[in-house]
């Protein structure tokens, strides 16, 4: 797996533990929000109870009273029946500051802290009648008079503040009762919210789960895919250290991903290349990203091959490499069939020495090379005089021999770096250039070049050591003196030999002269006129 693969499978797994987490959480949420509706539901309830206590009522004072009689007649003084009186005050308003407290500590809204205050004002009012003016008349023993105050003004008073606190009561059962229904929709709605995330996780675990699997299945299917390819694959760090290799890479390279793995890209290097063709590949990888083209690299057994390499630079988010990929394939039997196909085009099949495409195309490339480094160039056109006799007498194998020999002798004289044709038929162009050279000097190592051929007049062809005597005319032409144009070259040299086998000369060989192509145009004048 590489650092990337490897990247990939950890964000899918972080993913997928991550919505666990998320679900996990969101069901402690809604728990913490059932728990917290439930509380406050337990304590909407306490303060329903604790708004609820009862006062006395007007029932227990005059049950109080009337056991007050009873007890004054059975031998209970009247200061002990003023102390339980008083006690029974006392209790009461205990009872009412205690109930005032708990208001108190309850949240009260303007209303309910109005009906208390009303309430309180209420029953203070009735136990003042009762402390006022019922005991006294008691003390007094004027029954009939306190009973009358009794059941008068303290019964009009207990009735104003045993409405009040029904009025005080209906109010709380009913805020308590909307505080209930409050609570009660607000616990289904948070249980609605609760579970609707609920399964909205479960949806979205079952989501991201069901798509690491189908990722860990493409996964596996790019890797099975990359590993069967016919494109070596190799990968490597951002230190150049190899990482993985594909089976392809090791048939083409000869070595196993255990050998390679921790080396890098040198291994298979083939030391073909110069420093600074590396410095301008790496160049283009860190400017553009990626790399194309052919490369000749080393297998196993140390056999140099060429190949089709594209390399590719995997950035982080951030910007910065952390990983390379390098596809290559084999191009040995793409390079032979072309090596086969540009023989065929621009080599010469009994000589093997170039032919007349080859010259064209390669004297434009030696002229304008010329122009820029200020060389001359010098162009031979060698024409075999007897040719067609030897054919005629000795029959065409010998004639073939006697080419070959006359090839394998102009590529011997010709100096280094020379190229030499096979034009057509019986006829070879030489071409020679040299640096810092005058004309005359250049005239002179082009005529030392002919006057080498010249010793060769006989020429042996087959095994029993006979040989052919031969003789040859040269047309010479050359750059830039006679022309500047490639194909005038050719032709100008052409004209020379023309007129070095038509003229009488001292020698074999002539150079051209523009005087020459004036005569040739006015002898091809004539011939029309005729």
């Amino acid at each position: 797996m590489t650092k990337k693969q490897q990247y990939v499978f950890d964000r899918a797994n972080l993913v997928y533990l991550a919505s666990l987490a998320f679900v996990a959480l969101i069901v402690a949420i809604g728990l913490y929000s059932v728990q917290k509706a439930s509380d406050i539901n337990k304590r909407v309830n306490n303060i329903f109870t604790l708004e609820l206590q009862p006062l006395e009522t007007l029932e227990d004072i005059k049950a109080s009273m009337y056991r007050i009689r009873e007890r004054a007649g059975r031998h209970i003084t009247e200061p002990e029946r003023h102390a339980i009186h008083k006690e029974k005050i006392k209790q009461q308003l205990l009872r009412m500051a205690r109930n005032k407290k708990n208001y108190s500590n309850s949240r009260l809204d303007s209303t309910e802290i109005e009906l208390i205050n009303t309430m309180n004002m209420a029953w203070s009012r009735y136990i003042n009648i009762i402390q006022t003016q019922v005991l006294p008349l008691s003390r007094k023993n004027q029954q009939e008079q306190a009973e009358d105050v009794l059941y008068g003004q303290g019964l009009e008073a207990f009735r104003k503040a045993r409405q009040a606190l029904n009025n005080l009561s209906d109010y709380q059962i009913q805020r308590a009762e909307k505080r209930q229904h409050n609570a009660n929709h607000a616990y289904i709605s948070i249980l609605q919210l609760v579970l609707a995330i609920i399964i909205a996780s479960l949806v979205l675990t079952i989501f991201l789960i069901v798509r690491y699997k189908q990722t860990q299945k493409a996964k596996k299917n790019s890797d099975l895919i990359i590993r069967n390819t016919a494109q070596a694959l190799m990968v490597t760090d951002k230190n150049l250290k190899i990482t993985s290799v594909n089976k392809a890479f090791e048939n083409i390279t000869g070595y196993t991903e255990d050998e390679v793995l921790g080396y890098t890209p040198a291994i298979i290097s083939s030391g073909r290349h110069t420093k600074d063709f590396y410095k301008t590949m790496w160049q283009c990888i860190k400017e553009k990203g990626c790399w194309e083209g052919e490369i000749w690299n080393k297998r196993k057994k140390g056999v140099v091959y060429p190949e089709w390499l594209s390399i590719m630079a995997f950035r982080t988010p951030e910007g910065e490499i952390e990983s390379y990929s390098g596809t290559f394939i084999d191009i040995s039997k793409l390079k032979a069939a072309e090596e086969k196909v540009n023989k065929l085009a621009y080599y010469d099949k009994l000589t093997g020495l170039g032919n007349s495409y080859l010259l064209e195309k390669h004297l434009i490339t030696l002229l304008e090379a010329a122009k820029f480094n200020k060389h001359q160039v010098g162009l031979l056109l060698v024409d075999l005089n007897n040719f067609k006799d030897i054919n005629a007498s000795l029959g065409r194998n010998s004639g073939n021999r006697l080419l070959r020999k006359v090839a394998q002798l102009l590529e011997h004289k010709a100096p280094s770096g020379s190229l030499v044709i096979r034009y057509d038929g019986d006829r070879f162009v030489v071409v020679l250039t040299a640096s810092h050279l005058s004309f005359r000097r250049f005239n002179e190592q082009l005529e030392k070049f002919v006057t080498e051929l010249n010793k060769h007049t006989s020429l042996s062809i087959n095994n029993e050591n006979s040989s052919i005597r031969v003789n040859w005319s040269v047309g010479i032409a050359s750059y830039p003196r006679h022309t500047t144009d490639a194909h005038t070259l050719i032709q100008q040299a052409n004209i020379a030999l023309i007129h070095n086998k038509t003229e009488k000369h001292s020698c074999n060989y002539t150079f051209y002269e523009s005087k020459f192509s004036e005569q040739a145009n006015h002898q091809y004048q004539l011939g029309l006129n005729n």
